[in-house]
């Protein structure tokens, strides 16, 4: 009991990556109207979303802490559809 407890203990206290990884892609969708957007993020679990430029670099450290693969060696891939016509608008960086 003691042992499952603290098991449950380290399991709520760990981050999840892909958590980590959309809080730190919605931060870097903040722009202003003449930075440059651009997609970052992906992984073979997750899609790319249009960032600012700027923060590129911050996007892809969290998405290399991403495993697409359970501890069973199951992994997941998604086919992502591309973004068209980044842009900042309204403070956010977008595509279409």
């Amino acid at each position: 009991m003691r042992r499952s407890l603290c098991l449950l203990l380290l399991c709520v206290a760990c981050d999840d990556p892909r958590e980590t990884l959309a809080d730190v892609i919605e931060d870097a969708r903040a722009c202003d109207a003449d930075d440059t957007c651009v997609v970052a993020g992906n992984t073979d679990c997750t899609c790319g979303q249009p960032v600012n430029s700027d923060r590129v670099e911050e996007v892809q450290a969290a998405a290399d802490r991403v495993s697409c693969c359970d501890l069973f060696g199951a992994c997941v891939q998604v086919d992502c559809a591309g973004f068209a016509d980044l842009r900042c608008e309204g403070g956010r960086c977008i595509g279409d």
